[in-house]
């Protein structure tokens, strides 16, 4: 088998080589035949005659082994795809059409395969990337500085390892915040990556000594966008939160960090936390979890062996990076952790946020092409019955049924190629564009959507199977026909018969129900964004200008930061066109959160927990976004850290904490903010209506507000201010901006919006939204092609029955009803399946849903009456046109 396949490769790259040594075969078989007639008696020239009736032919017996080459089989596929392209050139509107609607599904399909591919299957942009381990514990995978010095120290199954953590960074020097994607990583984060300097040198074990001069490697891109791509850039010096950096090299441009969808500008040694956050460094905080760590493991050491062997080592790694400072609850739950391993394929949000999503949506462009084959496929079946008189010629004079099969799913193919490549182009733009959606709001994604080896393969072989999908079904029925009965008929009699349109009908049912499958779906996804985007939420989204000063920046003492923060509260309020101003530590649907258990005492003795969500805010909080105060009363300047505790709860905490009770004046028991975790209890003042926290999503937990002054630790930053305004939000900034350059010019400030907060905290909905709506819009346009395309199909078939009809007395109303009331019967049969579908498929996109069920009435209903619209337009035009027609005209062309 093997000397078989060396010698019909040799045919094909060595085809004169192959002929020559057919040639001389053939003499030896003919000579050797030849000299044992001659030893049996026969004369020379009977012999020779009779040897070549034995051996047979010369011509005929080449011809025969040649069929047996890969290269003969090559030249057959050359002549089908040469007779393919005449034969599309010779229907220009049929290839035009076809090749557009390929062209939309395969390039849909494309483009989310390539964003699945940069999130989940494209290995990291390192050396040896199978090599790397990410190390978590009990499903999470952050750490303390404490624990990754003791790992470093004692870890053996690593050749080397690295701890990082991202980070933002300030480039001005007071104003308006010049941000900047930072990254500390330990002094060994590119010697195990194996990445290079693209230009100076990257950071070192040296590097990373606290004490050491500051210095910052710089990403390609940022080098190119900042700097200009200056060759002589080592030893220039970058100002981080306001501390000089000297550039000490650039990253290669292939090179994006270790967290898929992010990329970094500037990278520094982790030691320099201590000097960008040197009133609070988390080196030093044994209780901040903040770190990722990574290792690359020794030649010969399994995954399995290195779990094992880092479980072993995690109770002595714990103990000695333990807060003794934590309670004995805390040391013992702190104590039970436990090291573990998994292949460091990339860390990103977008893997778990997204990656349902863009399943579904890949789904969804699935079924796109899916219609689109369906309907090509009823053009080919009409095409074939307008050649069915050449194909029945082609049969009669000897070509074999497999031969012309071939030939026609040749044509189908080629289609489907050229509809690749126009369908390749599409996703070149439309994969930036979703990516685009994806973005959060004022921050960049960077995603490498370059096409690899995965994508040119997922396109080419979406190709040829759509090609061959779509192509086969009409290939085999239109060589079955007869050949003696098809060339007794004329082309547009061949396909008149009853029931030679069956397949095609089918095909149009199923193009129904697929269609109506994405239209539900897409009503139910857009549906999902308005009950989202339309909720009460507890607070105004509108109006509302969010504002966040770094006081690290001026480098006072935190003392002096709080005087400083409560005199912007008080500039801030003064700014004509500000209607109320507050400020607090959390602002809504931002992502983060404050959570801890607090106790209530029960009736009959002791205590209830009740998990609750918390929030430190200004006096006017409430006011300024208009979260209406059901009873109690507002923080007032009179509650200091020196007065008693009070807070105010919403009504799901009142709920809870003090069911059936006026909660005013009840008291709960905390020990949250107090250093040495002495209990305290607190006096709630007043109850505000339940509001959104953390997402949209999970209704309003139990949400405790304090106030501002009472935290016992002062927040080195000033939370964030929220100002709602009237008039131009422009002028508003200016102002702001104003007013923080008069209490201290060297205060940097962040301007967003709360509306803006709340539509990327939508990014997700609206992304599967628009694309949704999108495909369910194509599939309807596809949907409606293909019908128009049947009724337009069967009138020209019936032009001869519809003008007797007419000739008859019949009127055109009844011509017209008669040509509909077939498309009636297909979307009757097409609408049931389509339903069924939605249901069956209900638990795919089942949780993806808000606000609306699977088997929403109005939804289906409002699918299924679009469906029923579009397709009564597209079969009333041709139906309405062929009713028209002139019976006389039409039998005298007859």
């Amino acid at each position: 088998m093997f000397n078989d396949l060396i010698y019909r490769l040799k045919s094909l790259f060595r085809r004169g080589a192959a002929e020559s040594e057919l040639d001389e075969e053939l003499a030896f078989h003919l000579e050797h035949e030849t000299e044992k007639l001659i030893r049996s008696g026969l004369a020379p020239h009977e012999a020779r005659r009779r040897a070549r009736l034995a051996v047979g032919g010369p011509a005929q017996i080449k011809e025969d082994v040649r069929d047996e080459w890969i290269w003969r089989w090559c030249r057959d596929l050359a002549q089908d795809a040469r007779y393919a392209v005449r034969a599309l050139r010779q229907s220009p509107t049929f290839t035009a059409v076809a090749v557009l609607s390929l062209a939309l599904g395969i390039g849909a399909n494309t483009a989310i395969f390539s964003i699945l591919n940069a999130v989940i299957m494209k290995p990291l942009p390192v050396s040896d990337p199978a090599e790397l381990a990410h190390l978590y514990r009990n499903g999470d995978d952050s750490y303390t500085n404490a624990i990754w010095e003791q790992v470093r120290a004692h870890q053996d199954v690593f050749s080397s390892a690295f701890a990082y953590s991202a980070s933002d960074f300030d480039l001005a020097d007071g104003g308006e915040r010049r941000p900047a994607k930072g990254v500390y990583v330990s002094g060994d984060y590119f010697r195990t990556l194996g990445v290079p300097a693209a230009t100076g040198r990257v950071l070192t074990v040296n590097d990373d000594r606290r004490g050491g001069a500051p210095v910052a490697v710089l990403s390609y891109g940022f080098w190119q966008r900042v700097y200009g791509g200056d060759p002589h850039l080592a030893g220039r010096t970058i100002r981080l939160n306001g501390h000089p950096f000297e550039i000490v090299g650039v990253t290669p441009r292939s090179f994006f960090g270790m967290d898929i969808g992010n990329t970094f500008d500037v990278i520094v040694p982790l030691a320099s936390e201590a000097l960008l956050d040197a009133e609070r460094p988390s080196l030093d905080e044994r209780s901040s979890w903040w770190l990722t760590i990574i290792g690359r493991l020794k030649p010969g050491v399994s995954f399995a062996q290195a779990s094992a062997r880092l479980a072993a080592l995690s109770p002595a790694i714990y103990r000695a990076a333990m807060d003794e400072q934590l309670p004995q609850e805390f040391q013992e739950s702190f104590l039970k952790n436990k090291l573990d391993l998994k292949p460091a394929a990339g860390m990103s949000y977008l893997r778990d946020q997204y990656g349902g999503s863009l399943t579904v949506l890949m789904g969804i462009a699935g079924l796109v092409l899916l219609i689109a084959c369906v309907n090509i496929a009823n053009l080919l079946l009409a095409r074939a019955g307008a050649r069915g008189r050449e194909i029945a010629i082609r049969l009669a004079v000897g070509a074999g049924r497999g031969r012309l099969i071939r030939q026609l799913l040749t044509e189908s193919v080629v289609l489907s190629l050229a509809g690749a490549a126009c369908g390749a182009l599409l996703a070149r733009w439309a994969g930036p564009a979703v990516v685009a959606l994806i973005a959060m709001q004022g921050q960049s994604l960077f995603l490498d959507l370059s096409p690899d080896l995965r994508v040119l393969g997922f396109t080419a072989g979406a190709a040829i199977l759509t090609g061959i999908l779509f192509g086969l079904a009409p290939a085999v029925k239109a060589t079955r026909s007869a050949t003696s009965e098809s060339l007794k008929q004329t082309a547009r009699s061949l396909t008149e018969r009853h029931g030679k349109l069956s397949l095609g009908r089918l095909l149009v049912v199923t193009q129904v129900a697929l269609s109506l499958l994405l239209l539900v779906g897409a009503g139910l996804f857009v549906g999902t964004l308005r009950n989202l985007s339309h909720q009460q939420m507890g607070f105004r989204t509108e109006g509302i200008l969010l504002v966040n000063p770094d006081l690290r920046t001026t480098h006072d003492s935190p003392d002096r930061q709080v005087l400083v923060a409560d005199d912007l509260l008080t500039r801030m309020r003064a700014i004509p066109g500000v209607e109320a101003a507050t400020r607090a530590a959390v602002t809504p649907i931002s992502g983060g959160s404050w959570q801890w258990d607090i106790e209530v005492d029960k009736a009959g003795g002791g205590r209830k927990g009740v998990h609750a969500f918390f929030n430190l805010v200004s006096p006017g909080y409430f006011e300024t976004l208009r979260t209406p105060l059901l009873r109690g009363r507002d923080f007032s300047a009179s509650d200091t850290h020196v007065g008693p505790h009070v807070a105010i709860i919403n009504e799901t905490a009142a709920r809870q904490l003090f069911p059936g009770l006026d909660p005013i004046g009840k008291i709960y028991h905390d020990a949250t903010f107090e250093k040495d975790r002495k209990e305290f209890t607190v006096e709630v003042v007043g109850v505000a209506t339940d509001a959104k926290y953390q997402n949209l999503r999970d209704a309003a937990p139990a949400t405790v507000y304090l106030p501002m002054t009472q935290n016992p630790q002062p927040m080195p930053m000033a939370g964030t201010y929220e100002l709602r305004f009237a008039g131009s939000p422009s002028a508003i900034v200016g102002a702001v901006k104003e007013a923080v350059r008069a209490t201290d010019p060297r205060i940097s400030l962040e301007f967003h919006f709360l509306s803006a907060q709340i539509a990327a905290a939508l990014m997700q909905e609206r992304l599967v939204a628009i694309l949704a709506a999108f495909f369910g819009l194509l599939a309807l346009i596809l949907a409606s092609a293909g019908l128009y395309g049947v009724v337009a199909y069967g009138a020209s078939r019936r032009r001869n029955e519809m003008a007797i009809r007419l000739a008859l007395g019949s009127s055109r109303a009844g011509v017209l009803q008669l040509m509909l009331r077939d498309l009636a019967m297909l979307v009757t049969f097409g609408v049931p399946l389509g339903l069924g579908a939605s249901w069956a498929c209900a638990r795919f996109i089942r949780s993806m849903l808000y606000g609306v069920t699977p088997s929403d009435p109005l939804t289906l209903a409002a699918a299924s009456g679009v469906l029923v619209l579009v397709a009564a337009i597209a079969g009333y035009l041709p139906a309405h046109r062929a009713a028209r027609l002139d019976p006389v005209v039409t039998l005298r062309e007859e």
